[in-house]
């Protein structure tokens, strides 16, 4: 009898678990803003993790030169800071494994016994929720006239990359808050699809034969890193670590200390002397990837300049004829690529930004060695391309000293001087002619002089990519809010800064109503029938399962399996949003009292059931009478057929005990052993959640069942 319910808390558990994981994906788009915008890590660190420094200006932004009046931007920007990827998470797990590995630990590695790695991967973190938004306010602050037509808003694209969405998104909100309007006009974020065979100027994945080596880097680590190796081998005896382990280690200090907001103990694995030799290391990576070391970079960059000829002239040729990576189906209309905005913002990452400078010529300087930095080295990864890092273009309309129409570049707020253009030789202004400019950019114009479509270098089998898609964007929603690349962005209406940014599905706000309704309807349709055979075989002896199965239909059709079943669909809501709410609210509340605190499976355990018992406790006392309804419509033919009475079946009410305190507790301790587990995950996040779900339900249910059969004997 016990297998119809193992079957039962199975399905249950299948429902309940997935339900689970879409809480938790809403709640990974909740992107909390902090009260310190500024990076945690000290100077010394934070410009020397390469592409994962946070952004730093470099320069105090320069007004335009006298007579010159800056008439557009365009804003060319990497998300902001994010978990490592899921393939980096994976290296760095490793190497933290290794450490922990050690038969002893010396003072400078003994914090390693007790650290658990629990990053996530691939999306944004909230202080990089926090600097796409402070960009945001410092465009609408800096170039507040141009922010002033509310008719002619800024026009943004992103790369379909969620962080960069999600980055697009927060930038939006940071430029309306920023914004001295009363009103400003909603503008939505248009997403670009970076999918195999859809062009895309925001992305570097259609050279398929631009393969970035990395010999070069490498070779700087093992120069570099064996000193370093054998100070943390000597202080972690056993570890075996190498120059690898001690690179995923300085970029756990990173990641570690700007998720958390408090210096990482791995940053203090390293003497302040040996950061700039891990930059280096990124310099080369970058460099020798999509940069000028790469005879393959630059071409990945001469989509996005054409385009940007055809918004700087307001001449859509450019595009038109671009042979690259333009996307010509987007490009084509006015509301996906509409010219005369005066304000431009693209969101992309690292890789794409050094092949457009490359493209452009800019931050061009002398070749890498391998053997260390050169003098007057020019390309600084850090400088560059750091999270939330920018390249801006602003088009100038000047009279007097410089005449005509101007452009002129910055990078990270750092005026670039443009040689390539006439630039230098403008003094401090730094500007070019909009001709020069154009003149100087003959590879762009040029397609790259056939490179890109030849099918020797970077073209897919045949020529030009021919198909291009898009995602479609959803439209502004009413006051107070504003809908971004199909996530709901919430804005405070005084346009203060609010206290947490949140992009988001709709559905967000009531995630758990919407997850217990899921899963109590898909788990009580699919094990209905389950629950009854086990009440019947808990009444009247059958030989078997099948036996009772069997005569059930033969006797009264499917109908006997689901009687009862109409009131438990409409009742499920409130039960399970009770159940969970209960749940969550003791262990906050046990929390708050310093109670069950500690981070181990058995307090984690403990925790959970005691959230899940109050749950149980009471919600049961609101629905023993539905149970007893429910179990007297699913044995009411049997019971009329024992006392030789007509069979009439009567309505049905139905409530049921769920969220028990062993459910609970078996769940979050499953949950805590296997987060708790060192190394890369064995299986998929979905996958060890369902898992733990399953062995939750059939746990609890097997360790109670005496107790229901007692249950309903009684109810009898």
């Amino acid at each position: 009898m016990v297998a119809p319910s193992l079957a039962a808390s199975t399905l249950f558990a299948f429902a309940a678990s997935l339900v689970v994981v879409d809480a938790a994906g809403f709640e990974k788009r909740q992107l909390h803003s902090h009260s310190s915008r500024a990076s945690t890590l000290p100077s010394y660190i934070a410009n020397s993790l390469g592409p994962y420094s946070p952004y730093a200006a470099q320069r105090t932004y320069p007004s335009p030169p006298v007579g010159c009046t800056i008439d557009q931007v365009n804003i060319l920007q990497r998300h902001g800071a994010r978990y490592p990827t899921a393939s980096a998470g994976k290296r760095i797990a490793a190497s933290v494994t290794k450490l922990k590995s050690a038969t002893s630990f010396g003072s400078s590695v003994a914090f390693a016994q007790n650290y658990t790695y629990s990053l996530g991967g691939d999306d944004l973190i909230p202080f990089g929720a926090t600097q796409s938004y402070d960009a945001g306010v410092l465009t609408a602050s800096r170039y507040n006239s141009l922010a002033q037509d509310t008719s002619n808003p800024p026009f943004t694209r992103t790369d379909s990359k969620q962080r960069c969405v999600d980055s697009a998104g927060n930038w939006t909100a940071g430029f309306v808050a920023g914004s001295t309007v009363v009103a400003p006009s909603p503008f939505t974020p248009l997403v670009i699809s970076n999918a195999a065979g859809s062009n895309d100027t925001l992305d570097d994945n259609n050279c398929d034969n631009a393969v970035a080596p990395d010999d070069f880097e490498n070779t700087w680590l093992n120069i570099f890193t064996p000193n370093i190796t054998a100070r943390l081998n000597a202080a972690a005896p056993g570890a075996n670590l190498t120059g690898t382990d001690v690179l995923n280690l300085a970029e756990l200090c990173g990641f570690d200390t700007e998720y958390f907001r408090s210096l990482s103990p791995f940053c203090g694995l390293f003497k302040q002397s040996e950061w700039a030799e891990f930059e280096y290391y990124f310099d080369l990576d970058k460099y020798y990837g999509n940069g000028y070391g790469n005879a393959l970079g630059a071409i990945q960059g001469v989509g996005y300049v054409n385009e940007l000829f055809s918004r700087l002239t307001n001449d859509l040729s450019y595009a038109n004829n671009d042979q690259t990576q333009v996307n010509h189906t987007l490009d084509a209309s006015s509301s996906t690529f509409p010219l005369g905005r005066p304000i431009y913002a693209d969101f992309t990452h690292d890789d794409q930004i050094t092949s457009i400078l490359g493209a452009m010529g800019l931050k061009n300087g002398p070749t890498l060695p391998v053997t260390g930095p050169p003098v007057n080295q020019v390309w600084v990864t850090s400088q560059i391309v750091p999270f939330s890092g920018r390249l801006v273009t602003e088009r100038l309309q000047c009279t007097g000293t410089f005449d005509g129409t101007y452009v002129r570049f910055l990078i990270n707020d750092q005026l670039q001087a443009a040689e390539f253009c006439g630039g230098d030789k403008t003094g401090g202004a730094r500007v070019c002619t909009m001709d020069d400019f154009i003149a100087s950019q003959s590879y762009s114009t040029n397609n790259g002089y056939g490179e890109y479509a030849q099918g020797h270098v970077c073209s897919w089998p045949g020529t030009v990519q021919a198909s291009d898609s898009r995602q479609s964007a959803p439209t502004p929603s009413s006051s107070g809010s504003r809908k971004f690349g199909g996530w709901q962005l919430t804005i405070t209406s005084s346009f203060a800064v609010p206290d947490r940014l949140t992009l988001r599905s709709p559905l967000a706000a009531q995630r758990y109503t919407v997850s217990a309704a899921t899963a109590s309807f898909i788990s009580t349709l699919s094990g209905f029938p389950l629950d009854s055979v086990k009440s019947r075989l808990q009444v009247k002896r059958y030989s078997s399962v099948l036996d009772c199965v069997q005569k059930t239909y033969h006797a009264e059709g499917m109908k006997g399996f689901f009687r009862g079943v109409t009131i438990p669909l409409l009742t499920i809501t409130v039960v399970r949003t009770s159940s969970f709410s209960i749940y969550t609210g003791v262990k906050r509340l046990l929390k708050e009292n310093q109670i069950l605190t500690k981070d181990t499976v058995p307090s984690v355990g403990a925790l959970g059931f005691c959230g899940g018992a109050s749950s149980g406790i009471l919600l049961s006392l609101g629905t023993c009478a539905f149970e007893y309804t429910k179990i007297s419509q699913q044995l009411e033919y049997l019971l009329a057929v024992k006392r030789g009475e007509p069979f009439e079946p009567k309505g049905t009410i139905k409530g049921f005990l769920e969220g028990t305190g062993l459910y609970f507790g078996f769940y979050d301790a499953s949950q805590a052993y296997i987060r708790k587990r060192e190394g890369p995950p064995l299986v998929p996040h979905i996958v060890s959640t369902f898992m733990c779900g399953c062995s939750a339900g059939i746990g609890s249910w097997a360790m109670i069942y005496p107790i229901d059969l007692v249950k309903t004997k009684v109810q009898r």
